[in-house]
C-alpha cells in the first residue's frame, strides 16, 4: 500500500480518496466531541457539596490530620489505601477551603492521561511490528481509543470528587507496563533510555497500590512483565523485592471491611454465581450501549477469550514485543481485578457489577485489546478494498455506538441540582432532615455536625457565602429590604427530627418584586420582621396555585418551628408581604 491508503497498491479513485479523508476527519472529529461533551457533562453534573464517602474520606481525614493523626494517610477506607487520592483532597481542602472543583480536575485530566497513554502503546505498537502505518488506518485506531477512554459511561468517576483514585487505578498500571514494555523494544535494553523507562515502570507500579486495592497487583504483574521481556536477574529480583515489600505494608495492620463477602466462600460455595457477575462486569461496556443482561455477558465473555487469545499468542511468540505484553498484562490485569470485585461484592448483587464507577477499567481493558489488534487492523487496510471498507465502517462503529451514552453528559440535572441546594441548606442551618440528606450520606446527623465545624472554619461550600451566615442571621431583623403585597400558598410540613426546625414548601408570586430567581436563598420573616427561616428559589411548575401568573416562585426550605402564622418572604434585593401562610398540613392562599 505504497500510497498509505488503497489496498494492495493500486491508486484509488479521487471519490474513493475523499470518502477516506472524510472517514478520517469523522473520526477525528467524534473524538473531540467525546472530549467536549465530558466537559460539559462535567461542569453541568459536578456538585460542590460533599457526598456519601466524601464525608469520611475527604472531611473526616482532614479533620483526623488536623487532630495529629498523620497515619490517616495510610489508614483503610474500606479495603482501600487511598494514598494519591488523599494527596488531592488536602490540597483541595489547605489551599482552596474545600472548593472541591479541584477534584474534579483530577478526575478530568486522569481521563485524558488514560487516552494518552492508549495513544502512546498504539503508537509503540505498530512500531514493534514495523508495520506500515496508513494515516486512515491510524486515525480510526485513534478516533475509536479516545472515544473509549473519555466514554461517558465512567460519568461518576468525572463528576464525583471522591473518585480520582478509580481512574488512576487504570492509568497507574497502563503507564506503567507501556513503559516497561517499551524498554523491553529497545535495541540496547541496558541504554540509559531503557534504564530512565525502567524507573518510571517501577514508580508506576508502586503508585498504583496507592489507590484502590486492585492496585496491589500491579508491582507483581510489572515483575512478571520484566522477566518476560529478558532483562536481568537483578532488575527482576528489584521489581520482586519492591513487590513484596508494598504487599507486607499494604496488608500490615488491614482489617476486612464489614459487609464483604469472603473470597475464598465466594469462589467456592457460589462459583456460579461468582463466573457470572465477572462476565457481567467484564461486558459492562456493552450494556451501556445495549441494555440487555445477555448481550453484556457475551460481551464479557467475548473479552475472557480475546485477552486469553492475545496472551497465549505473546508468549508463545519467538520474538516477544513488549507493548504486546503489556496490553497482554493489563488486559488479564483487568480480569483478574474483576474476579476479585466478584469475590468481594457478591453479596451486593449483580446489578453493582455494572456501577459506573467499574467501567473505566474495563474500557481501558476494552481499548488495550484493540490496540493489541492494531497490527491486524492495518494488515486488512492492504488487502482488498472491501475488507477496507469493512474495517473502517467497524472502527467507526465504536465511537457511533458510544454516542447516545455520550449524550446523556447533556442530560437534565435539574432536579439533582434542586436537591442537592436543598441538601446544602439543611447541612447549613444544621437541620438533619433525613428525607433529603440520606441521599448525601445515610446517617443524616453526620453531615450536620461535621457541617458546624466546616462552617466554622470556612471550609467547602457550607462554609462560603451565603451558606455560612444562615444560622448566625436567624432572630435578627432584615433591614434595607422593600416589600410589595403578593399573593402566596405556603405549606408548612411536618417538623425535622432532632431540631427546631419544620419543612416549608410554596409558592409566591411577583418575583420581580424578590428581585430573585433560581437557586436563590430566601429569607422568610415572621411578623415583626425577624429571620425566622430561609427558602431556595425554584420554578413555580405545573403544580402552582397561581397559573395564571408569569413570575411566580416556589419555595422550599426550613423555618423555625412556631413561627407558621405568617411569613413575609424576601432576599437581598426587595421582598412581599404575603398573605397569611397556612397552618401545618394545610394549604391556604
Amino acid at each position: 500500500m505504497p500510497d498509505g491508503h488503497t489496498p494492495a497498491g493500486r491508486a484509488a479513485s479521487p471519490l474513493v480518496r475523499t470518502l477516506m479523508l472524510c472517514a478520517a476527519a469523522l473520526s477525528a472529529m467524534v473524538a473531540l466531541l467525546f472530549v467536549g461533551l465530558d466537559l460539559v457533562g462535567v461542569v453541568r453534573g459536578w456538585f460542590p457539596l460533599p457526598y456519601l464517602d466524601m464525608w469520611d474520606g475527604y472531611v473526616g481525614f482532614w479533620y483526623k490530620l488536623k487532630a495529629g493523626d498523620t497515619g490517616a494517610w495510610w489508614a483503610q477506607h474500606n479495603e482501600h489505601r487511598i494514598v494519591l487520592a488523599r494527596i488531592a483532597f488536602w490540597l483541595d481542602l489547605r489551599f482552596l477551603h474545600g472548593a472541591g472543583w479541584s477534584l474534579i480536575v483530577w478526575n478530568v485530566l486522569a481521563m485524558l492521561g488514560n487516552a494518552v497513554v492508549l495513544l502512546a502503546a498504539l503508537r509503540e505498537r505498530l512500531r514493534e511490528t514495523r508495520s506500515q502505518q496508513p494515516l486512515l488506518a491510524v486515525v480510526l485506531l485513534a478516533g475509536a481509543l479516545v472515544a473509549i477512554s473519555t466514554s461517558w459511561l465512567q460519568r461518576q468517576n468525572l463528576v464525583w470528587g471522591f473518585q480520582v483514585q478509580f481512574l488512576l487505578a487504570s492509568l497507574l498500571p497502563l503507564a506503567a507496563f507501556t513503559a516497561l514494555g517499551r524498554a523491553g523494544n529497545l535495541r540496547e535494553p541496558a541504554s540509559r533510555q531503557a534504564a530512565v523507562l525502567l524507573v518510571l515502570g517501577a514508580v508506576a507500579s508502586a503508585l498504583s497500590v496507592g489507590t484502590i486495592a486492585i492496585g496491589l497487583l500491579v508491582p507483581f504483574v510489572a515483575t512478571v512483565l520484566v522477566a518476560l521481556l529478558g532483562f536481568g536477574r537483578r532488575v527482576v529480583a528489584v521489581f520482586a523485592v519492591m513487590a513484596v515489600a508494598l504487599a507486607v505494608a499494604y496488608l500490615h495492620g488491614y482489617v476486612t471491611p464489614p459487609g464483604s463477602a469472603s473470597p475464598l466462600q465466594s469462589v467456592t460455595q457460589h462459583p456460579v454465581a461468582t463466573i457470572d457477575y465477572l462476565v457481567t462486569y467484564l461486558g459492562g461496556p456493552a450494556h451501556g450501549i445495549v441494555p440487555s443482561l445477555f448481550v453484556d455477558r457475551v460481551a464479557g465473555v467475548v473479552f475472557l477469550a480475546a485477552t486469553g487469545a492475545h496472551a497465549v499468542r505473546q508468549l508463545m511468540s519467538r520474538r516477544r514485543r513488549g507493548v504486546g505484553l503489556a496490553t497482554a498484562a493489563f488486559a488479564g490485569f483487568v480480569v483478574v481485578g474483576g474476579l476479585l470485585t466478584a469475590t468481594g461484592r457478591l453479596t451486593f448483587g449483580i446489578d453493582q457489577a455494572l456501577a459506573s464507577r467499574y467501567q473505566t477499567p474495563v474500557l481501558m481493558g476494552w481499548a488495550c485489546l484493540l490496540v493489541a489488534a492494531a497490527p491486524w487492523v492495518v494488515d486488512r487496510m492492504r488487502t482488498t478494498s472491501l475488507t477496507v471498507w469493512l474495517v473502517v465502517v467497524g472502527l467507526l462503529a465504536v465511537p457511533v455506538a458510544l454516542l447516545p451514552a455520550q449524550n446523556q453528559a447533556l442530560g437534565d440535572r435539574s432536579a439533582a441540582k434542586r436537591h442537592t441546594d436543598l441538601a446544602t441548606l439543611a447541612v447549613a442551618l444544621g437541620a438533619p432532615d433525613a428525607q433529603v440528606l440520606s441521599a448525601i450520606y445515610p446517617k443524616p446527623q453526620r453531615p450536620v455536625r461535621l457541617g458546624r465545624r466546616l462552617i466554622a472554619e470556612h471550609l467547602t461550600v457550607v462554609g462560603q457565602p451565603p451558606y455560612r451566615d444562615l444560622q448566625r442571621r436567624l432572630g435578627t431583623h432584615l433591614t434595607g429590604s422593600r416589600t410589595l403585597s403578593c399573593a402566596s400558598q405556603v405549606r408548612v410540613k411536618g417538623p425535622v427530627a432532632h431540631s427546631g426546625y419544620r419543612r416549608l414548601r410554596g409558592w409566591v408570586t411577583h418575583a420581580h418584586a424578590l428581585g430573585a430567581s433560581r437557586g436563590d436563598i430566601l429569607t422568610l420573616l415572621d411578623t415583626t420582621g425577624s429571620v425566622v427561616g430561609f427558602g431556595l428559589a425554584e420554578p413555580a411548575g405545573a403544580q402552582s396555585p397561581f397559573p395564571g401568573s408569569a413570575d411566580a416562585l416556589r419555595v422550599i426550605g426550613y423555618v423555625r418551628a412556631g413561627h407558621h402564622a405568617t411569613l413575609s418572604v424576601a432576599s437581598s434585593r426587595g421582598g412581599c408581604s404575603p398573605t397569611p401562610a397556612s397552618p401545618p398540613g394545610t394549604a391556604g392562599g
